[in-house]
């Protein structure tokens, strides 16, 4: 079963992959896991 992250990532990376090159999807998936973990972070501070 598909999840948003399935539909929306795969072409979020080619896109950076083909501005930037190769390592653009380090670059995207480093950026991805930092926003979940402060997105996580700030949801445990709220609660």
């Amino acid at each position: 079963m598909w999840d948003v992250g399935g539909i929306l990532v795969p072409p979020l990376t080619g896109g950076v992959m083909d501005v930037i090159g190769a390592s653009g999807l380090p670059i995207t998936l480093g950026a991805i896991c930092l926003a979940l973990s402060v997105a996580t972070i700030l949801r445990r501070r709220m609660v």
